[in-house]
């Protein structure tokens, strides 16, 4: 039997397929069918700040989740109950979607209350809903969805009734403040992702080929490289130097709860460079000097978002003979980390650098007051960028680790990535709004200068105290 397909644009499901797979719903106009992952359940009306409303939570978690897995290469869509159903026919196509949809997912969105049975009336759907999907075999994956962000806003009911009772209560939480809060939508939403992906490979209803996708979040389709390792090295380690892979401990236990859990990483080697990229460099490759400290090509280029960053990493790699790492398409962005050209570091890979071999919160040690002598900070700087590599280097002979500008990572930001994030060479969250950016820079204190030290900085974001530097790998 042929796997069931959706189509995104109206919602109609197909149980055998259609013609060439397109919807043959005329004000569809042929749009393509993806395969169908699952069913959305939820309550209509729930509790939320404002009191009992109409909300578009299902709607904005579906298409945040579809997202996503599109990201991941899995093309594939949720059936929810928001198409357009005539009354009459809502339990006939509620039901038979469920039943079309058997061994798949079905993603509970729970908001306070959603659980109680609803007494005064025959029309509990979510109720019915749970059951039908029960009966055929699909996993639930329950998400709580409470007011404001603490636990105690949403419970669940002491004993759920007989019908319901064998969902099974997992840990995927989202919390809203006022208005549903992007941020806190972003940073839960791989959690589901995660859960879909694993239950629809082990019942191999995607295949077990995607799960490099699944665990490398944000990388393309990989290629061979062009060039031999040796004749690699030779144009890399003019620019940069390498650095030994090996384990550390990331994060911090002193730090803020964006650095926690301390958790061991394992890093392949790779090189970076060892100085900022300065406003020479970027001029000679981009053609410009967005830089608002001017007068010296040495100081590190700054005014620059993180798609300039990215875009100056491709035009390098172009320049050099090498592989492009981004492929930038309608302002979507994908990194290839087989590729060989310039790109970002990650996250980890930044922090393992910079503590180069240290489990102190700074590199030199722990002594802050040895700061001016390794970082341009508040203290020294007189409030401006000075030129890279002035200052003493760390044990990898990288300058300006801490200090001098913000460096831009490759990460997008998840302030509770470290609870769950991968062992070998993390990429972090899949998905976000805001980029992690590390360093410190100039006009901040010193606890911003510690290797634990991470914040988020929205991508487009162009300002004079954030600038990055660039790594390369080699990967066959």
């Amino acid at each position: 039997m042929s796997s069931p397909l959706i189509c995104n644009s109206c919602g109609k499901v197909y149980l055998h397929g259609s013609g060439g797979c397109l919807c043959i719903e005329p004000s569809c106009r042929g749009a393509v069918l993806d395969p169908l992952f699952g069913f959305i359940s939820y309550r209509r009306n729930c509790q939320t700040h404002r009191g009992v409303e109409a909300n578009d939570l299902a709607s904005r978690i579906k298409d945040r989740v579809e997202k996503v897995l599109s990201a991941r290469r899995l093309h594939g869509g949720f059936f929810i109950d928001k198409t357009g159903i005539e009354r009459e026919d809502f339990e006939k196509k509620i039901s038979t979607t469920i039943q079309v949809c058997k061994g798949r997912v079905l993603l509970l969105i729970l908001t306070p209350g959603a659980l109680d049975p609803r007494v005064d009336t025959e029309e509990d759907w979510m109720r019915k809903e749970i059951a039908l999907a029960i009966d055929s075999g699909m996993e639930i994956i329950p998400i709580k969805a409470s007011k404001y962000r603490q636990d105690k806003d949403f419970e669940w009911p002491q004993i759920l009734p007989v019908d319901i009772a064998l969902i099974k209560k997992k840990n995927l939480n989202l919390s809203f403040i006022g208005d549903l809060d992007d941020r806190y939508l972003v940073d839960s939403v791989h959690h589901i992702a995660n859960e879909i992906v694993q239950y629809l490979q082990n019942n191999q209803i995607i295949e077990s080929s995607t799960s490099t996708l699944a665990k490398n979040l944000h990388v393309g389709q990989g290629s061979n490289p062009l060039i031999s390792l040796d004749q690699w090295k030779r144009i890399v380690s003019k620019k940069m130097v390498p650095i030994p892979g090996g384990s550390f401990e990331m994060g911090s236990k002193k730090g803020s709860t964006a650095e926690q859990p301390l958790h061991q990483v394992q890093i392949s080697s790779f090189y970076m460079m060892k100085c900022e990229v300065t406003q020479k460099d970027y001029e000679k490759i981009v053609g410009t000097n967005p830089s608002n400290f001017t007068g010296d090509l040495n100081r590190p280029v700054e005014s620059v978002s993180w798609f300039d960053a990215v875009h100056f990493c491709n035009k390098w790699s172009l320049t050099d003979g090498l592989e492009p790492v981004y492929e930038i398409s309608d302002g979507e962005v994908l990194m290839d980390v087989c590729k060989n050209g310039y790109r970002l570091p990650t996250e980890a890979e930044w922090e393992y650098a910079a503590r180069a071999g240290s489990a102190a919160e700074y590199f030199w040690g722990d002594d802050e007051k040895l700061a001016p002598q390794y970082a341009w900070d508040e203290t020294n700087s007189d409030d401006t960028t000075h030129s890279v590599g002035t200052k003493l280097k760390n044990a990898y002979g990288l300058y300006d680790m801490s200090g001098n500008v913000w460096e831009w990572t490759a990460d997008w930001y998840g302030i509770d990535y470290y609870q769950h994030s991968e062992k070998n060479n993390p990429l972090g969250p899949e998905f976000g709004e805001f980029k992690a950016i590390r360093g410190g820079c100039y006009f901040q204190g010193v606890s911003r200068l510690r290797c634990a030290s991470r914040i988020k900085r929205l991508p487009k974001l162009v300002d004079d105290v954030t600038g990055f530097r660039c790594v390369a790998r080699y990967s066959v």
